[in-house]
């Protein structure tokens, strides 16, 4: 016979239960149900510091990218389409010959083939090309046990040469790597969260809203949402990026050998060194001279009285999105705010800006080495918020 004390432990913890899930769905009508501008309602919670603490990130950063319509009804249909869209890609670039099968032209379908028509030749490149990503993968935020598993490494590798295979013109880049790995963390916590509210004890959803969350969190589709969430956010960055480029150095009279400065990403091959291309110049050359100029101009002046064009470190900066300039959490608060005010990801101009002013007076104060290395390192920083708010203020001050 259960005891009072037993009993009354065990109906707490069902109310703890049921004030979980009863919170995961308040969460859910709160964000995406009745609103005539679902859009709008979201960059509204985006700015007020919510998606730090929301069960359904991923979901908004999928509406703002356009990879889910802002008409919840018509959520089911895209995601069968765009999961479809994903197998196919996969089923049709990760093969592996048919040495059993008897070739039509044994002179072209042989492992010696040289033949730009073999399926063995392109089974070689790409095999090379594989290793070219996985060398990568495997060195994506060490510090983090999720990044070490092999299913999210083999998930990572999948979708990269998936999508080198379909963007030939720009195929896999160093780097590229970095501006998945968040789009999976948040996709992973958001399935990690809907799993543990399906999982409480023996209380269910509401009816109404069980199919909703079964459509949209399903594990066995996390590749396909992330390469489709990649593939968005690519089409806005995939200006930036060109294969005839070279790779700015810091001068070796400023560099130590303990200096930890990071490579710029998406380099080149080596045959070829044309410079960066013209679109990614030309914006880093009106962040410098027209925004940074008009927000600190005595920093910009200080800048360029140094003579460091922005080139050197704002590469980096700008193509992956700030990815190596802070710890994963803020770089998501940054990547939230981002993605809300537009997928054409145009505050990345003010946030730059906001970057260096928030540094202005370690700047300021410093000689053209120390510059060099503060910039190609940028320090820890105290709050996110502050560089958020900033880029706003000076993308429209009010």
């Amino acid at each position: 016979m259960e005891s009072n004390g037993t009993s009354a432990v065990s109906d707490l913890s069902h109310d703890t239960k049921q004030a979980g899930v009863n919170s995961y769905v308040e969460q859910w009508n709160d964000y995406f149900e009745g609103h005539e501008n679902l859009i709008e309602y979201l960059k509204y919670k985006t700015y007020s510091h919510s998606l730090r603490r929301c069960h359904f990130r991923s979901v908004c950063w999928r509406i703002f990218l356009h990879c889910l319509p802002h008409n919840t009804s018509e959520w089911p249909a895209a995601l069968v389409k765009s999961r479809a869209e994903y197998d196919v890609i996969k089923e049709r670039n990760i093969t592996i010959p048919n040495s059993e099968k008897q070739p039509s032209n044994i002179e072209v379908e042989n492992p010696l083939s040289q033949n730009d028509d073999s399926t063995w030749l392109q089974y070689f490149r790409d095999k090379e090309l594989r290793n070219d990503i996985e060398r990568d993968v495997r060195r994506t935020f060490p510090e983090m046990d999720y990044f070490s598993k092999e299913d999210v490494r083999h998930a990572m590798e999948n979708i990269l040469f998936c999508y080198a295979r379909e963007h030939t013109n720009l195929s896999y880049r160093q780097g590229m790597h970095e501006l998945l790995a968040p789009i999976l963390f948040v996709l992973h916590c958001d399935l990690q969260g809907a799993f543990h509210t399906q999982e409480m004890g023996e209380l269910p959803l509401p009816t109404f809203f069980r199919p909703i969350i079964q459509t949209v969190f399903q594990q066995k589709y996390l590749e396909n949402d992330a390469y489709t969430m990649f593939c968005q956010l690519m089409r806005s960055t995939n200006p930036w990026y060109s294969i005839n480029e070279i790779e700015p150095e810091l001068p070796l009279e400023c560099a130590k050998n303990n200096d930890p400065i990071p490579t710029v990403p998406f380099q080149p091959s080596e045959e070829n060194n044309a410079g960066p291309p013209l679109e990614i110049t030309n914006k880093l050359n009106r962040i410098h001279n027209d925004l940074l100029a008009t927000y600190d101009h005595e920093l910009y002046y200080h800048i360029s009285r140094l003579e460091i064009i922005p080139q050197v470190y704002g590469l980096r900066w700008v193509r992956l999105l700030f990815g190596r300039e802070f710890d994963l959490q803020d770089l998501l608060v940054l990547w939230d705010t981002m993605f809300a005010d537009s997928s054409a990801l145009d505050l990345v101009d003010y946030i730059f800006v906001a970057l260096m002013v928030n540094i202005r007076e370690q700047l300021l104060a410093a000689d053209y080495c120390t510059c060099m290395r503060i910039l190609m390192k940028y320090p820890p920083i105290e709050d996110i918020f502050d560089i958020v708010h900033l880029a706003i203020y000076y993308r429209d001050p009010k």
